[in-house]
Order: C-alpha cells, then sequence, then structure tokens
C-alpha cells in the first residue's frame, strides 16, 4: 500500500495538484486521498483507473496496484504427438492426449441407430430455439436443456460417431458453458467448455483448443485479470491449426486485457490485429466461433476498452453507435453493453443519463439475470453512491439493490 501511495504522491505533486484539487477533480474525500498516500488505505484497480485519467499518467498506477499472476506452464511440445485442452475449474490450462473429451461415461445408449436428415434437423431445432430464449431469459431456463440435449448427443455418439452429430453436441455444450458463465458458475464454464472441445477435436475442426482459450480469457475479463487475460489470448493464437476467426477473436481479448492494465498502445496494436484476422476469416468455413448477435464485436472491444483506460468520451461514442446496432430480439447482449455505456456516462458526469438508461433496462436485467452484468452494475452503484442527493439515483437504488442480490 505504501509503495502505491508513494507513487500516487508523486504523479500528483509532478502533475502540479495539490491534495484538495486532486479530490476535487477525481470526486474523492480529500481525506481518503491523504490514507492512500500515507499508506493507510489501499488503492484498487478501479480507483486506480480513475486517477490515472485525471492525472494524465497513461495508466502507470493500474499497473502499480494490479499483480502479475506466475508464469504460466509452457505449451506442449506439439511435435511429441496431438493433444488436447483441458480447462480445470480453477481456469488453469493443463494438456491430456488426443482424444480426451472432458465428459465421463454415459449411462444410456440405444442398442442401435443410423442418423438420418430428421434427427439432426430435430437436434438443431432444439438448439436454436433454446439459444433464442437464451438472448432473453435467466440462465436458468436454457440450461437443463442443454444439458440434456447434449447428453442424449454423447448417447447416440457412443453407437455412431457421425461428424454431424458431433458437431450438434460442440454447439450444445459451447452454448452451455457461455450460460454457466452468465449464471456466475465459473468452474462449470470452464469444464463445458473443455466438453465442447473434446466433441471438436473428434472430427478435427480447427481451431477449438485456441476457441476454449478465447473463452476462458473471456472469463478472466469479469474478474478483471487482464494479465491472465492476454497469456490466454495469446495461447489461443498461438494454439496449432488456430483458424482467422479464431485469432481475431483472441486479438479482441487481448486488447481488452492490456486495457485493464492501463497499456493504451498495445490495446491498440491488438485491436488491429483483430481487424487484419476478422478480414481473413470473412473467407473461411467451418464451425461459427464466437457471439452471434453482435453485427460489429471488434467495435465493441474498442469501446469497452476505452472505458477499461479510463478514455470515456470515446467509449461513449463508441458504444453508443454500437448499442444502436445490436438486434432488439438480442435482448442479453443489449443489456450487458447498455448497462457498460450507462457505466461510461456516469463516470464521464453523465449521472441523469446514465440513470435514465438502467431505468429503460430493468425489466431486462431482471429477465435475463446475468453475472457478467452485475460486475458492472456494482461498479455503476459505487459511482451513483457519490450522487446520493440525486433523486433519479434516490429512485434507481432500491431497484439496483435486488439485481444485485446473490440469486442461487
Amino acid at each position: 500500500m505504501s509503495e502505491a501511495g508513494d507513487l500516487l504522491r508523486v504523479l500528483r505533486e509532478r502533475k502540479g495538484y495539490s491534495l484538495t484539487r486532486l479530490a476535487r477533480e477525481a470526486n474523492y474525500n480529500k481525506g481518503y486521498l491523504s490514507k492512500i498516500e500515507n499508506g493507510e488505505r489501499p488503492l484498487g484497480a478501479d480507483k486506480a483507473r480513475h486517477l490515472d485519467r485525471i492525472l494524465e499518467t497513461d495508466g502507470v498506477l493500474v499497473r502499480a496496484v494490479t499483480p502479475r499472476p506466475p508464469e504460466p506452464e509452457p505449451l506442449p511440445d506439439t511435435d511429441d504427438g496431438p493433444w488436447s485442452l483441458v480447462l480445470e475449474p480453477t481456469g488453469r490450462v493443463r494438456y491430456a492426449p488426443a482424444g480426451h473429451d472432458g465428459v465421463g461415461a454415459t449411462t444410456f445408449a440405444p442398442n442401435s441407430y443410423v442418423v438420418d436428415d430428421d434427427t439432426l434437423a430435430l437436434f438443431e431445432a432444439q438448439f436454436e430455439h433454446l439459444r433464442m430464449v437464451g438472448h432473453r431469459a435467466s440462465p436458468a431456463f436454457v440450461l437443463p436443456d442443454l444439458v440434456t440435449n447434449f447428453t442424449k448427443l454423447r448417447a447416440l455418439l457412443r453407437v455412431e460417431a457421425a461428424p454431424e452429430l458431433i458437431r450438434l453436441a460442440y454447439r450444445f455444450a459451447e452454448y452451455a458453458g457461455w450460460m454457466f458463465q452468465e449464471a456466475g458458475k465459473t468452474d462449470m464454464a470452464h469444464g463445458w467448455t473443455t466438453k465442447a472441445v473434446g466433441m471438436a477435436a473428434r472430427v478435427g475442426d480447427a481451431g477449438l483448443a485456441g476457441y476454449a482459450l478465447v473463452r476462458a480469457s473471456e472469463i478472466a475479463l469479469y474478474d478483471g485479470d487482464g494479465y491472465t487475460m492476454v497469456d490466454l489470448a495469446r495461447r489461443a493464437a498461438a494454439a496449432p491449426d488456430a483458424t482467422a476467426a479464431v485469432r481475431s477473436l483472441a486479438a479482441q481479448r487481448e486488447a481488452q486485457g492490456h486495457a485493464l492494465v492501463g497499456d493504451l498502445t498495445a490495446c491498440l496494436s491488438a485491436l488491429d490485429a483483430a481487424e487484419r484476422w476478422e478480414e481473413e476469416a470473412a473467407a473461411e468455413s467451418g464451425p461459427h466461433f464466437g457471439t452471434t448477435s453482435l453485427p460489429n464485436p471488434i467495435a465493441i472491444a474498442r469501446g469497452w476498452s476505452m472505458h477499461s483506460l479510463a478514455r470515456n468520451d470515446e467509449s461513449a461514442e463508441l458504444l453508443t453507435a454500437e448499442l444502436a446496432r445490436i438486434p432488439t430480439g438480442s435482448v442479453r447482449s443489449r443489456v450487458r453493453f447498455g448497462v457498460r455505456l450507462a457505466l461510461t456516462n456516469a463516470e464521464r458526469g453523465d449521472i441523469e443519463g446514465a440513470c435514465t438508461q438502467v431505468a429503460a433496462m430493468l425489466r431486462d436485467l431482471k429477465r435475463t439475470d446475468s453475472a457478467t452484468v452485475r460486475v458492472d452494475l456494482r461498479s455503476l452503484v459505487g459511482v451513483l453512491a457519490k450522487h446520493n442527493t440525486n433523486p433519479m439515483v434516490r429512485d434507481l437504488r432500491p431497484e439496483l439493490g435486488e439485481l444485485l442480490r446473490v440469486r442461487r
């Protein structure tokens, strides 16, 4: 704490600010800042990011208070033989012999089975229906059916390992991983992503090992762990046979990781790389990776990153433009990025605008029940708490309190 406080004092004095002026500019209590500088209070990453913006120090404080994780285990030597990625419940990455699918034994399988178009169409219709519900409702409404359909497909595959069934099993498992993340079940999110990787490995679909690392990087985003994000994203891009689509997604997550630790230059470089890979991905065939509801995911990643870098005017402009392009039926995405925009507006002083925006989303916030959205909602509540005399804030506080209660 004393090192962060000493650094804050040096940066403040270099800027020519008194403690009183910094407190006024940052809308913080002078006594609170004094305790930080004297090593009596910790400086969290969010406050460090805000002070970096006020002092124009390009993320120096954020990097100073963000601990680096231990060095990760190296990627295996792929010349020694094929391997499969396994994501453990802790998020740790390890490798297993090829063919590992992260799925235990299935207790039921039919005596015989022949794949036909009607069966495939039935499972595909089930998946599209569940994904449509997942766009609008709590993960609790779709997870049981996602798991059940995956189990049915896994049982059928014990009799006939048809590539079409394997790819369908992958889609159910991958979406279940995302829904478990939305439910706040990080260990299950990792586990079901591993199942998806195992399914795709059985038919040799390129890039799935890398995509699992992209998903792990995204989970680290909501933990605020920028260094882990960068490490996982770089591993994803370096995975054997990673597709251009996976490399584009990896570069987007890498950019967001750099933004979390205040590195603007590296963030912009990664976003540029994402654009280049996206152009190549347009010519690829194969399974779809990532979101289906965002017209321009890279622009969203840029707007998200600019907020993390405390460049809130730029972030608000980008997020406002992209939010207007998200289809009205993609409720979960509209809520996620709408709350991010509200947080950005609140941090740049537009309290009424932020309150109006969140108030308009209350019904959708309740029905989507998103753990990832609640991360930003908690930050928004912290910003609004400094404006308790504002009648709009007072009216909104009970609703936000209800939304932030942990759900089982």
